[in-house]
């Protein structure tokens, strides 16, 4: 389950937002995650960077 959420988050980040406010995480979580997802979109957009 979290390896498909930690797919989808970066392949479609807006609806694995919206599933995952609905699953109602406390806020602590909600900031880890959004730190997370920030993490991992800096790191992709670097990626891309380096490749071309």
């Amino acid at each position: 389950m979290w390896m498909q959420m930690i797919a989808d988050t970066i392949t479609n980040p807006r609806e694995t937002a919206r599933h995952l406010i609905t699953m109602n995480p406390p806020m602590a979580i909600r900031w880890q995650g959004f730190v997370l997802l920030t993490i991992l979109r800096q790191w992709r957009s670097a990626g891309r960077l380096l490749c071309c």
